[in-house]
């Protein structure tokens, strides 16, 4: 009896000691929910309005933080890949020189990474107020890499050749004679290479050396974006939703690099110095002409403005967000999917990278222990190589648009519109289409690895037909043959790299000026450095109806002597067949009639021109009693007694380089989107295998040592290498007093032998390498227990190296994601609910705990 009435009042005070514990919970669960509404309101400092609460959930920061995403993206792998070639020509630079320029972003990421993801993950600080800070940076990244513009002087463009303004008062095409140092005289001296041309030469490493400071800062500032963004969104939405938001941003992702080379070749279209009141059409340029520079700097300050704008918002919101609960069909089917879950899949398992809890000694030496578990993983750093070799073919997109350029005469503008437009479809479909092979087939990872090795072989023998596909290279006078002969000529030598020579017998006396290239193209299809080179004496500038001043060299001395038969079939095809624009007595077709020819040629044509009672020219006519109007140039070395109607042609040379007409870019855009697709159907692949190469314990360690090195060995130093080996293919040298410049000719067999020839050994050597860790795997298979050994690729598998391949390409994002749960309050529910589990336990003993409500 007396035990009865004990254990009553035992069950009685266990009773009250639930409930008084059950208060004390509950007053400090409300407490801290109130804490955690104050803490969750947008503002700044002490101004947080309760109206303001609204603004702080997931889907406002996820806009924010995708268009954050967007300019950076479009900036750093688009536009600064499209501009390159036109840094090239502004401030004379090399190709390796803008290999460093493309590569000053990713040294300041590594430089950085450790330290952001360390103090960005501990406990108490804003992830969004550190983005803010990051995006400022990016912005004062991309405002100084824009600023050399505005810090060194005018685009200078040969001031010896640049037409006097003054003399030209006929609007509507008339021949205006005047007097030019780029013309061949003698006893002229050269006086710019003083203490004014070293100056400029020192001036011109100052804005390359700002260029890739501002470079440099872009990369360490970008640094927090993606990792810090990403965990931020992890914890603060449903579990369910989770997928959706970080997929928003990795679509966004995967659009800024095509709208970079779009926003560039928008950009090129305007002249590099419109901004201090320069036309260009007084100088005789166009977009077309290889001294041309489009205005590189407009989209630094774009994207830099962009990113100006997404930074405020930052600031503005809390440390952290009211996370709504998962749903309990989520929650049970979280439960379920980890118990089926293949064990190397679980990248939540394991301790962080970095974790703020413990000491920096203690995690050093953590890492340095898991550092040598990974390394001395075979099947892990063969594919790690592999991968190298993946990446750093991507160095050579970097020179992409310059490549267009050089093979096929592609204006820069149209070059980078055409890389916008290919370039993702053919990446998208790739990746994509291998995800949904592996999900199909159920490929278990040395499968995987047998298919990413096929799509890299396939890729290489599809590039086989690039070896072959380019545009033949308008001949130059001293540097790809001899003076004195025509590529309309029978067996014409071509020169050696060894041969060139500018000098001839015909300008040796011009005093010719070797540090001003401005290319003209004779009447017999030679490009010559200069009008003084072309041997021309005179030279006369008149305003094409296009509103372009073009210049007119006559009394060339150097031009090939061709003869009659070749020079009517020259003319025949340049100005029209049958005489079309040939002297007078030939029959002129109608415009509308005529094949495709260069409109500058057309109107530049001598037969074009028309007198200016105004402008003085000592060039007869070609008899005295014509009523046509005075041809220039009567040059002693053309023919007097040439076929009818083109009797006493002239010699003559227009202020622009010749041109071929070639359309085999559409052929190599279409090798090139077959190839860029059979190649990023690899990447997945091998992703999956290096997840399942790694033990629970190691992954995301791993995830991040992988992302180290590809870019230590892979994104940083591919395009320096690819530059290097570009500039090792130059014919002709620009020089400033001296000194070495940008290359103005380079040898096009050789130059696309070299560049796709790297990019095929690397993706070769990138196969066999999968094929060797293929076979690794595949023996540490064998001598697993038959129960240890997984099955095929899983959904998860194919989403985590969805994420995985991101991050390898941007930064480390895996790098500190797991120390952002210890978070305050993610520390204030979980021992909420083991005090929960503790009285339930207390109370009931060991029967399954119920949530309170």
């Amino acid at each position: 009896m007396e035990n009865g009435r004990a254990s009553s009042r035992r069950h009685d005070n266990d009773d009250k000691a639930f409930t008084e514990a059950a208060r004390e919970l509950n007053g400090t669960i409300m407490a801290d929910s109130h804490e955690k509404e104050e803490d969750v309101r947008c503002g700044v400092l002490c101004c947080k309005p309760k109206w303001a609460a609204w603004l702080a959930n997931p889907k406002l920061f996820v806009l924010c933080w995708c268009l954050a995403i967007l300019m950076n993206i479009i900036l750093a792998a688009g536009y600064l890949n499209g501009v390159l070639t036109t840094l090239e020509k502004r401030f004379q630079l090399q190709s390796k020189d803008l290999g460093i320029v493309a590569s000053a972003a990713d040294i300041g990421s590594m430089v950085t990474v450790l330290f952001v993801t360390y103090y960005g993950g501990k406990p108490g600080n804003s992830r969004p107020k550190i983005l803010g800070v990051g995006l400022l940076g990016l912005a004062l990244g991309a405002f100084l890499s824009g600023l050399p513009h505005f810090v060194a002087p005018a685009y200078e463009v040969d001031p010896d050749s640049i037409p006097d303004l003054s003399s030209l008062e006929n609007k509507d095409g008339a021949s205006i004679s005047s007097n030019y140092m780029d013309v061949c005289l003698a006893n002229r001296t050269d006086t710019q290479c003083g203490s004014g041309g070293t100056a400029a030469n020192s001036a011109k490493g100052g804005w390359f050396a700002l260029l890739v400071f501002g470079q440099f800062i872009y990369g360490i500032s970008g640094t927090p974006l993606m990792p810090l963004g990403t965990t931020f969104i992890d914890d603060h939405v449903r579990k369910e939703s989770a997928p959706l938001y970080i997929g928003t941003s990795y679509i966004v992702f995967g659009l800024g690099p095509p709208l970079g080379f779009v926003l560039s070749s928008f950009a090129v279209k305007f002249y590099v110095d419109m901004d201090k009141g320069i036309d260009p059409a007084t100088l005789g340029l166009t977009p077309a002409n290889p001294l041309w520079v489009g205005a590189w700097w407009i989209g630094f300050f774009i994207c830099g403005a962009g990113l100006l704008a997404t930074a405020f918002p930052m600031f503005f919101f809390p440390p952290a967000l009211k996370r709504p609960p998962d749903s309990d069909v989520v929650q049970k089917k979280d439960k379920s999917e980890k118990k089926k879950m293949l064990p190397m899949m679980d990248m939540d398992k394991g301790p962080p990278l970095l974790d703020p809890a413990k000491g920096l000694w203690k995690q050093i030496k953590g890492m340095s222990k898991s550092l040598k578990e990974v390394l001395t993983n075979g099947v892990f750093l063969v594919l790690c190589l592999s991968g190298v070799c993946m990446v750093s073919t991507f160095g050579a997109f970097s020179f992409m648009p310059k490549y267009l350029e050089l093979q096929f005469g592609v204006p820069k503008s149209q070059a980078n519109m055409l890389l916008g437009i290919v370039m993702l479809p053919s990446t998208v479909f790739g990746i994509v289409g291998s995800g949904i092979v592996i999900k199909k087939f159920k490929l278990t990872p040395v499968q995987c690895l047998y298919m990413s090795a096929a799509s890299v072989f396939i890729s290489s023998l599809i590039s086989i037909p690039m070896f072959f596909l380019t545009c033949p290279q308008p001949p130059m006078a001293g540097v790809t043959i001899p003076y004195g002969y025509s590529p309309l000529m029978p067996n014409v030598p071509y020169l050696k790299n060894g041969d060139i020579n500018l000098l001839s017998s015909c300008n040796t006396g011009c005093n010719c000026n070797l540090d001003k290239y401005s290319p003209v193209c004779g009447s017999d299809g030679v490009t010559y450095f200069s009008g003084c080179h072309a041997g021309c004496t005179e030279k006369q500038s008149f305003m094409h109806p296009m509103g372009i001043v073009v210049s007119n060299f006559s009394r060339c001395g150097c031009l090939a002597d061709l003869p009659p038969e070749v020079l009517k079939k020259m003319m025949a095809e340049k100005f029209g067949k049958s005489g079309a624009g040939a002297p007078p007595g030939g029959d002129e077709k109608q415009d509308s009639q005529k094949p495709h020819i260069d409109p500058m040629w057309a109107t530049a044509s001598p037969q074009k021109l028309r007198s200016n009672a105004n402008a003085t020219d000592s060039t007869p006519s070609m008899n005295a009693n014509s009523t046509s109007p005075p041809i220039p140039g009567m040059g002693p070395r053309m023919p007097e007694n040439g076929p009818p109607g083109f009797q006493g042609m002239p010699n003559f040379a227009i202020g622009f380089p010749c041109r071929t007409d070639c359309n085999k870019w559409g052929a190599f855009i279409a090798v090139f989107v077959v190839g860029g697709f059979a190649s990023s159907f690899g990447f997945i692949p091998v992703i999956i295998s290096i997840l399942r190469a790694l033990t629970p314990e190691t992954k995301s360690f791993g995830m991040g040592v992988q992302s180290v090195i590809m870019k230590l060995l892979g994104f940083i130093p591919s395009p320096i290498y690819f530059g290097a080996l570009i500039d090792t293919t130059c014919r002709l040298w620009s020089t400033n007093c001296g000194q070495q410049g940008a290359c103005l000719l380079y040898d096009l067999d050789k130059n696309r032998y070299a560049f796709f020839g790297l990019i095929t050994a690397l993706r070769v050597l990138g196969g066999f390498l999968i094929l060797f860790a293929a076979y690794l795997f595949k023996r540490r298979e064998q001598n697993k227990p038959l129960e240890s050994k997984n099955g095929g690729v899983t959904k998860q598998d194919i989403a985590a190296s969805l994420g995985s391949l991101t991050g390898s390409m941007h930064s480390l994002d895996r790098v500190g994601h797991d120390h952002h749960h210890h978070h305050p309050h993610h520390d204030v529910e979980r021992d909420t609910e083991d005090l929960r589990a503790n009285i339930w336990k207390k109370k009931f003993g060991d029967a399954e705990h119920v949530p309170l409500a």
